[in-house]
């Protein structure tokens, strides 16, 4: 009987959160050499897709800094007792980082990719020139960059917060409004932007539906579903801000 516990093909689909990462992979192995060793007959040979596992999740967790925390404690004599002691481990960290990641993902903010974060940087540097060049009074112009560079700041945190860029962004829109070189550039922008951060954050809702029994999330509406200057902003309610 052929086995391998982890396909090539298998760390293509991971999540990219280091630790959902270690959940995913000790999941699937956990579940492959439970159905193996259900159909198997043969001690040794399971006792290799124990060992299998055994170097699979150590080697997952040594990559992302947790082999201080699991680490199988060599003693073939006592293997079977070494290994009972080893998967508890192991199953209760996996345990406590999806508790944790639950806590954590909440529904109004998302984690972005870099390209997400690379093109959204691309919006606020024409948001940027536009106010720049503006006709506004000056001291509303230093308010109005300021309140970019609180963007600029939350993008780059480790989840982005929906609900603060949404104020930020609106208050950039009411006014902004006065000047028609920001008028000109700015609906595109917070188009760009909230499309940019809805493509991942329902991303994100799948991967988290995926490994938590399919819980859905709500996504982010769609900026193009009305007109108007603030109506990617205006018509949102707290209900209807995403997540």
């Amino acid at each position: 009987m052929e086995y391998e516990l982890m396909r090539e093909e298998d760390y293509d689909d991971l999540p990219e959160d280091d630790e959902l990462k270690f959940a995913a992979i000790e999941s699937l192995c956990r579940r492959r050499m439970a159905e193996i060793t259900s159909q198997s007959h043969n001690n040794i040979y399971d006792s290799q897709i124990r060992l299998e596992y055994v170097a699979t999740i150590v080697g997952a967790a040594k990559s992302i800094g947790l082999d201080d925390e699991i680490q199988f404690h060599e003693s073939f004599s006592d293997f079977s007792e070494n290994f009972d002691k080893f998967i508890m481990k192991v199953v209760a960290k996996t345990a406590e980082i999806r508790a944790s990641k639950s806590r954590i993902h909440q529904k109004d903010t998302a984690k972005l990719a870099n390209r997400t974060k690379s093109l959204i940087e691309i919006e606020i540097s024409k948001l940027r020139d536009a106010i720049s060049n503006s006709d506004l009074p000056k001291f509303k112009i230093k308010d109005l960059l300021d309140k970019l560079e609180l963007l600029r700041s939350e993008l780059h945190r480790g989840r982005f917060d929906i609900k603060k860029a949404m104020v930020i962004l609106s208050h950039i829109g009411m006014f902004g409004v006065h000047s028609a070189v920001v008028a000109s550039v700015y609906p595109q922008a917070i188009t760009n932007i909230l499309k940019l951060v809805g493509v991942d954050k329902e991303a994100e809702n799948k991967e988290f539906a995926r490994l938590n029994g399919g819980l859905q999330i709500k996504s982010l509406p769609s900026p193009q579903q009305s007109g108007g200057f603030h109506s990617a902003i205006e018509k949102m309610d707290d209900d209807e801000i995403p997540f």
